[in-house]
């Protein structure tokens, strides 16, 4: 792989992770309960 595809990919797997992480939040902070279900 190409070094700067490679920082791409990492790059694009942070903002995914971030975004989740954010979306997770959320989710929580509208429906408490979807922490334990």
């Amino acid at each position: 792989m190409l070094p700067g595809a490679q920082k791409l990919a990492k790059e694009n797997y942070r903002k995914k992770q971030h975004l989740s992480a954010l979306l997770g939040i959320t989710v929580y902070k509208f429906n408490p309960v979807a922490e334990f279900v």
